[in-house]
């Protein structure tokens, strides 16, 4: 069960020691890593929905695609706040697209799509 959380939190410890000489010179030594496992943290619980069928099935899978552009969006947007030039500005843009993704897909996630006649 080790395997995600170890993928998530890997991926993470490999983006910021990429980006550790930046993101001390811009004194974001402390606020990175803690935003990060943030996100990290949320990405994981929101997986394990999925994995572990806390939800109906496309509610589930709306979070945690919904809660991984939320993380990639700290990832793009903090590549942007680091001021690496050309790249800093292609992943704003990024940034964006994964943010609008994110926000609709918690909005949708609440949504019931599937009812159980029972109930009624």
């Amino acid at each position: 069960d080790a395997w995600l959380p170890i993928i998530i939190y890997g991926s993470a410890v490999v983006v910021l020691l990429a980006l550790w000489p930046h993101l001390v010179r811009v004194g974001h030594a402390v606020i990175g890593p803690v935003y990060t496992a943030f996100f990290c943290t949320t990405m994981w619980f929101a997986w394990e929905t999925v994995r572990r069928k806390l939800y109906p099935a496309a509610n589930a899978w709306l979070v945690a695609i919904a809660a991984t552009c939320w993380y990639a969006t700290e990832i793009f947007g903090e590549i942007y706040n680091l001021g690496l030039g050309n790249i800093s500005e292609v992943f704003f843009r990024f940034v964006w697209v994964v943010y609008g993704a994110n926000v609709v897909l918690w909005a949708l996630s609440g949504y019931r799509w599937h009812t159980d006649k029972k109930t009624h």
